[in-house]
């Protein structure tokens, strides 16, 4: 791992197979005894605030330590560092990511595998016995071991719980979910202003008289409601007077993954399976005849976040992103990527779609931009579409050799890439979300300069490996390699 990071897998190995065998009864007796067992120094108290106690372990790192936390004698988990970076090394990078996976492949062996993608709700894998729960985790600078007390795993699993409970049962919620309702079922018509002015009146919220540019616009403490004017431009593509009916619901950045789900699964109830799924802003789109709705959310990075619910005159927006595509060399659609739930499903809501072709990258720099905001969007939005896209499996590889050059997949609870590195293959996990894509980022900027001296020297192929899902696009901005596709 190089001499800024020390890592004892065996060591590791040692305490979960240790742990699986001690009788647990979770005080701080019981614990004291388990130390022992293990030959650690004499359990401390701590003086951090959030530590209950410390020990000195025989783990062969930089910083051999346990930190138990609890209280009133009764102990909930207990962390043990078995793999961390010297206080001046470097930035982490994907030396703790290699680590976690060198660590994680210990523990697979005698154990099989992980039955959780998550340690006390944070990106891990956990192995749950009767008595215990044993859990590797990463943190910042270090890989962590944790034994976790079945009490404890369940009150975090039940605050979970409560969470969405409380959410979906709220005054908020609820009339959040009716104005969701309301718009999923409104009929444009002709984009007339009349009929605007009925969806306005049906959803009920204060109007504003001022809006700019024609427009409607109406809120409430939930949010808002737009309804753009055309212009004389947008009539040329078949536009009515209006062109689009924007609702955006409000919530705090705390519960906008739970208010997302919510919304998500009230609009499958309502309107069905979507169409197509995909990022950025994970988007889930049903295109119905002559409208098309499309659920998404974005966050603001000031505390909060918008649920937002759009509809469109199908034609009218596809004939537009046909003329820019054919006219415009600089336009890329809306979307990085889209996934198809079910590619067996009746497909009368896709005839006759339009999607555009891909101009292929040629720089580098055009290269990263595209290869951080495809990838960034699977690492932030796969955890909300979860449902409909499962895991995007992607390779990228050479016109003069068919061995991947890197390759990988994004899930819900994962983002996963592998690289050679001195005739080897690399593995290295990153939690889900936008951070965790970021690290793959970096790993594959590195290896592709490394194999090609530029991006029109690569290929690619990717897939979903859920069936009956099927990806519909994944504009890379690379040529398809079809001599390894699946």
């Amino acid at each position: 791992m190089g001499v800024d990071m020390r890592v004892d897998r065996a060591g590791a190995v040692e305490i979960a197979e240790a742990a699986k065998k001690f009788e647990w009864t979770w005080t701080r007796e019981n614990l004291e005894r388990f130390a022992a067992d293990l030959r650690w120094g004499e359990l401390q108290d701590s003086e951090s605030g959030e530590v209950w106690l410390e020990s000195v372990t025989g783990v062969l790192v930089n910083r051999p330590r346990a930190q138990v936390f609890g209280s009133d004698g009764r102990v909930d988990y207990l962390v043990v560092t078995v793999a961390d970076m010297t206080d001046d090394a470097a930035e982490p990078g994907p030396t703790v990511s290699a680590a976690f996976h060198h660590v994680l492949m210990g523990l697979w062996t005698p154990s099989g595998p992980p039955a959780e993608r998550t340690v006390l709700a944070r990106f891990g894998a956990s192995w749950v016995l009767d008595d215990v729960v044993v859990g590797v985790r990463m943190g910042e600078r270090s890989v962590e071991l944790c034994l976790i007390a079945p009490a404890e795993r369940n009150r975090v699993l039940g605050l979970q719980s409560e969470a969405i409970e409380e959410f979906t049962s709220s005054a908020r919620w609820g009339a959040g979910a009716q104005t969701i309702s309301l718009l999923a079922h409104a009929d444009p018509g002709d984009w007339s202003r009349v009929a605007m002015e009925c969806i306005v009146d049906a959803i009920g919220w204060e109007r504003d008289l001022e809006a700019e540019y024609g427009a409607l616009r109406s809120e409430s403490e939930l949010g808002s409601l737009w309804i753009g004017r055309s212009s004389a431009n947008d009539h040329g593509y078949g536009f009515g007077e209006y062109h689009s009916a924007d609702l955006s619901l409000s919530f705090p950045e705390a519960v906008m993954r739970i208010a997302y789900l919510t919304a998500l699964d009230l609009c499958v109830r309502e309107l069905g399976e979507p169409s197509l799924v995909g990022g950025p802003h994970a988007f889930a789109t049903w295109r119905r005849g002559p409208i098309t709705l499309t659920l998404s959310r974005r966050t603001d990075g000031w505390g909060s976040g918008e649920v937002q619910l759009e509809l469109t005159p199908t034609q009218a927006a596809e004939n537009e992103d046909y003329t820019y595509s054919k006219y415009d060399e600089l336009w890329e659609p809306s979307y990085w990527w889209r996934v198809r739930p079910d590619r067996n499903a009746d497909r009368s809501d896709v005839i006759g779609m339009y999607t555009p072709g891909e101009q292929l990258l040629t720089e580098w720099e055009q290269f990263d931009r595209r290869l951080e905001s495809v990838f960034g969007s699977l690492g932030a939005d796969l955890p909300y579409i979860f449902r409909f896209a499962a895991t995007l499996v992607w390779v990228i590889t050479s016109v003069s050799d068919t061995r991947f050059i890197a390759q990988g997949w994004f899930s819900a609870d994962e983002c996963h890439v592998e690289t050679y590195e001195a005739g080897e293959i690399v593995f290295r996990d990153f939690p889900p979300g936008r951070s965790g894509a970021e690290g793959v980022t970096g790993i594959v900027k590195s290896a592709v300069r490394e194999a090609v001296d530029s991006p029109e020297q690569l290929l690619h192929y990717a897939f979903v490996p859920s069936a009956p899902q099927q990806l519909w696009d994944f504009r890379l901005g690379l040529a398809r390699d079809t001599r390894e596709e699946p």
